[in-house]
């Protein structure tokens, strides 16, 4: 009998889920721009804390602020190198790279250099800037993963055995 049927649940209005997911998007990605300074500011300051960093933050694109990963990647080139990393070398390579103003210029550099809290918590300020990269990488693979559920024309357990390497490549 059709009375002795659990009713379904209403549906929900149509898009609501890509309502749901738009409004994931309007958030602000994780991120901690005084951490990130801070890090950058101690290996411009600290021969030292440039080892320390480079052992923690060995992801490609860790920096949130694209200016801050245009200086990361200047001092890893440099050290990389055998070449001391200080502002004065950094503005230096920048300057011949023309990315110099990509970073504010060197009134922005001195800056960085200028606000450091303190360089011996470098290797902490490294963590915290891993955990906001790590975290943003997995928002993005999670998106990446609901792509998947649309492609109709693959089969499921392709989609299931893409979207677990996507989750497996991140550890």
């Amino acid at each position: 009998m059709l009375e002795d049927r659990v009713p379904l649940p209403p549906e929900p209005p149509f898009g609501a889920g890509r309502i749901a997911a738009a409004d994931a998007f309007m958030r602000v990605p994780p991120q901690n721009l005084e951490a990130e300074q801070n890090v950058l500011g101690a290996m411009l300051l600290n021969p030292d804390a440039i080892n320390r960093v480079l052992e923690i933050l060995r992801l490609p694109d860790v920096f949130y602020h694209r200016s801050h990963q245009i200086m990361f990647d200047a001092i890893r080139t440099l050290t990389e190198r055998g070449e001391p990393a200080d502002l004065i070398t950094v503005s230096n390579h920048l300057d011949s790279v023309g990315k110099i103003d990509e970073v504010g210029g060197r009134v922005h550099l001195a800056a960085i250099y200028n606000s450091v809290a303190d360089p011996a918590n470098a290797a902490y300020y490294a963590k915290i800037v891993l955990d906001k990269a790590l975290r943003r990488a997995l928002i993005r693979i999670g998106t990446s993963i609901a792509e998947l559920g649309y492609e109709e024309e693959a089969e499921v357990e392709s989609l299931i055995d893409r979207a677990e390497q996507l989750v497996f490549d991140l550890g």
